[in-house]
């Protein structure tokens, strides 16, 4: 279900462990363990109108997961752990800092080609690195379809596979 845009403060959870926020709210106590801190400085940037969501984790255990403010204020629904966010073009910092990390692991580099991660993918995309990827010079289009649009990722993966490259 679209939501649209919501405000997202994806340096919330860093500000507030090093040591909380500048500002009139009084500072976060910093002897709490983590999940309480974010949470405590979620619920206090709702007083400006913050909607969101916090997942704290640490190595492969979740801490806290948790939504805060509204999803639809007009209809009163509220966030909570599920709720899906237009995120616009954030993902992509993200997906590129999870590249770097693997290269940085041994396990991928940004020169290798998609025909290394997918044997049967077209011939004309086979040679598409991972860096033209992450720099939007590979010739795929920007859309295989419409915002909002619910797909599967098997249907996303094949319009994009199908479709002409732009250059």
């Amino acid at each position: 279900m679209p939501f649209g845009a919501r405000p997202f403060v994806p340096l919330a959870a860093l500000l507030l462990l090093a040591g909380g926020c500048a500002g009139s709210s009084p500072a976060v106590d910093s002897s709490a363990p983590p999940a309480e801190r974010i949470a405590t400085y979620l619920e206090r940037l709702d007083r400006w109108g913050y909607s969101g969501a916090a997942l704290v984790a640490r190595g492969d255990s979740v801490l806290a997961e948790r939504g805060f403010g509204f999803a639809d204020r007009e209809r009163g629904v509220r966030n909570d752990a599920s709720t899906i966010f237009d995120l616009a073009s954030l993902a992509k910092q993200y997906t590129a800092a999870g590249v770097l990390l693997l290269q940085d692991r041994g396990l991928l580099s940004v020169h290798d080609s998609l025909g290394r991660f997918f044997p049967s993918i077209p011939a004309d995309k086979r040679g598409i690195t991972v860096h033209q990827l992450l720099t939007h010079t590979s010739g795929l289009p920007r859309e295989v379809g419409r915002d909002w649009e619910e797909t599967t990722r098997e249907t996303f993966e094949q319009r994009t596979l199908d479709s002409p490259l732009g250059f």
